[in-house]
């Protein structure tokens, strides 16, 4: 095997534990919508934030419309247009697209707009920004969906540090609405900000992950807890927050932490809707 087939047997590979994560958690929040959404046959769908694809590849495999998902990292672009081509899925194509900029798509035209935890690439004063863009961009009576969440409470003491100093990380740097830097601060502010970018009929539903030792999400958890912090190790660094050898203590003892067979955690979250109304 050369090194060109090795490469792409392993991104394969590695967009594939992707969308299983993702897919995952999709089923954990309820679906890939919650109840009342309505799609029609060749309805146009965005994705803002696709990630490696899971969400965009769910819906096309379920819903016969066509989905563009865009993303800022190339990598994860690449690794969302290989499971396109394994699933052989043609209604849905994937663009390198910085969502904090105006989105390169004529207005008026998507039926539905999707944005799901893009809390990490957002600070406070581009989120009336980009909202603005989906209502550009959504036809009369188009729908956005946001769903974020907040850090999670557990029984890990060492998850429990990591997540303080992340939230705090967020909040000094303007990303967070936290108004002490004790939380993310996202989830109670996305209403409000639907409704100051104009959209009507606002309607919330919540959701909960269960990352304890006897739910379905474990073993997930367990690697996107690692690799997910471990990416933010430099972050926590830049922060001033805490020290090189702390970071990796912490690490090391959550990780030992979400194994037990006593271990708890709860991530709370919510999916808001919003409709574009029709021009006054």
């Amino acid at each position: 095997m050369n090194s060109y087939t090795t490469h792409l047997v392993k991104n394969e590979a590695e967009s594939a534990r992707l969308i299983h994560q993702e897919r995952l958690v999709t089923q954990a929040m309820g679906g890939v919508f919650p109840p009342g959404v309505d799609l029609a046959k060749g309805h146009r769908l965005l994705d803002i934030g696709c990630s490696s694809g899971g969400w965009a590849l769910e819906v096309a495999a379920q819903y016969p419309v066509e989905v563009i998902g865009i993303d800022l990292s190339p990598t994860k672009i690449e690794d969302a247009l290989v499971q396109a081509g394994v699933q052989q899925q043609q209604r849905v194509s994937f663009e390198v697209m910085d969502a904090t900029q105006p989105l390169d798509f004529s207005s008026a035209s998507f039926d539905l707009v999707n944005a799901r935890f893009i809390t990490g690439f957002m600070q406070q004063a581009t989120w009336p920004m980009l909202l603005t863009e989906c209502r550009r961009v959504l036809k009369t009576g188009g729908v956005l969906q946001l769903s974020e969440m907040e850090y999670g409470v557990s029984s890990s003491p060492a998850l429990q540090r990591l997540g303080g100093l992340l939230t705090e990380a967020l909040w000094r740097q303007g990303r967070a609405f936290s108004v002490d830097g004790r939380s993310v601060g996202i989830t109670h502010r996305l209403g409000a900000l639907m409704k100051e970018a104009g959209f009507h009929c606002i309607r919330a539903h919540p959701f909960v992950l269960d990352a304890s030792f006897e739910a379905a999400l474990p073993v997930f958890l367990e690697q996107e807890y690692e690799s997910t912090l471990r990416s933010l190790k430099p972050y926590f660094l830049r922060s001033g927050l805490v020290q090189e050898i702390e970071i990796d203590r912490l690490m090391e003892q959550m990780l030992q932490d979400i194994v037990q067979q006593d271990f708890c955690g709860l991530t709370y979250g919510l999916i808001v809707l919003g409709i574009n109304p029709a021009p006054c």
